[in-house]
């Protein structure tokens, strides 16, 4: 992992391909580090705030986290607007 003067850290497999990039300061990211567990990032920066991260272990995980996340905020009107084009089906039971 390593920390942007961009207010950015990136995380990177162990070949030097990037996985993330993790957006949300608005100052230099001076630090990055996991949680013991693995399952969080904690950032600091020069903005004066630290952020904690979510990691996820599996790409399906990510995605089922991302959609949860989507049904908090979107309507079902919204959800065919943005989605109904990619996969009709995944609006429906929206708001249930």
């Amino acid at each position: 992992m390593t920390a942007s003067a961009d207010g950015t850290a990136r995380l990177w497999d162990g070949e030097g391909g990037l996985l993330t990039v993790l957006e949300g300061h608005t100052d230099w990211v001076l630090s990055a580090a996991f949680s013991p567990d693995g399952t969080r990032i904690v950032t600091a920066s020069a903005d004066g705030t630290a952020r904690l991260w979510q990691t996820y272990p599996t790409i399906e995980a990510t995605l089922a986290e991302a959609e949860r996340k989507l049904r908090l905020v979107l309507t079902t009107v919204e959800c065919a607007q943005y989605f109904a084009e990619f996969d009709p089906a995944f609006c429906v039971g929206w708001e249930e």
